[in-house]
């Protein structure tokens, strides 16, 4: 699972992540406990969400 980091949004242990797998989409806020390897961490999101927050992040780093 190819995770992307988005922004600084986050918390005191880590960002917001999203990813793409299987045709579905997911975002995460890291946490002490959080392990990217397990889907069961992260939420589903719509692929509009997904988009935009990649869009957001690659105008960002412009």
């Amino acid at each position: 699972m190819e995770q992307k980091s988005i922004g600084t949004v986050g918390n005191y242990y880590g960002g917001l992540h999203v990813m793409e797998k299987d045709g579905k989409y997911y975002w995460v806020i890291e946490n002490y406990s959080t392990d990217f390897e397990y889907l069961s961490d992260w939420d589903e999101c719509d692929k509009e969400l997904y988009d935009a927050l990649v869009a957001y992040e690659e105008r960002r780093k412009k």
